[in-house]
């Protein structure tokens, strides 16, 4: 029986580039390149599209803006984006609001959309979290610790099977 490799996608959110600092953390590029992501995941609140830019040398990079991303972001990347992956339906948004009823707030953006994965950003705190019937998951931010005690990156392992979130400290 043959085995099938899984894929794996690099999840990053909240950058906020330059606000926080001036370019991503070398260790971000570093594990996105050691885990061999095929795909980079923005949840949004790039601030500067030179995030896309530096993420596009390690892999393609799919991306929605952000409450943060003004300057003409909003209308260069979508508020919701979507991909499939071995049949896995990946939902993408930023998310809005305080930590109480985020995932409510999502849900109701996305109520109409079959995803199974959502990843999501705002809160700058990465989770995974089983709700409404499909796997949520946050990859925190890499350089801005607002609302969480650690910088943080993700990584989704998926094959046909299985879908594997990881939460990567920084």
């Amino acid at each position: 029986m043959m085995v099938e490799k899984p894929e794996k996608i690099g999840l990053i959110s909240d950058t906020h580039i330059p606000m926080t600092t001036k370019v991503l953390p070398e260790k971000v590029l570093q594990l996105f390149k050691e885990n061999e992501v095929s795909l980079i995941i923005h949840a949004g609140d790039l601030v500067s599209l030179t995030v896309i830019d530096e993420l596009n040398t390690i892999a393609p990079v799919l991306a929605v803006h952000g409450n943060m991303d003004f300057l003409g972001l909003t209308t260069q990347l979508p508020e919701i984006n979507e991909t499939e992956i071995f049949g896995h339906k990946i939902g993408v948004i930023h998310g809005s609001g305080g930590p109480q009823g985020f995932l409510a707030r999502v849900e109701n953006m996305i109520k109409e959309k079959d995803y199974e994965i959502v990843v999501c950003g705002h809160l700058h705190n990465a989770f995974v979290e089983k709700e409404f019937g499909r796997l949520f998951v946050n990859p925190g931010s890499p350089t801005d610790k607002r609302w969480a005690e650690r910088n943080t990156i993700g990584i989704l392992e998926i094959t046909s099977q299985d879908v594997s979130p990881k939460i990567i400290e920084i």
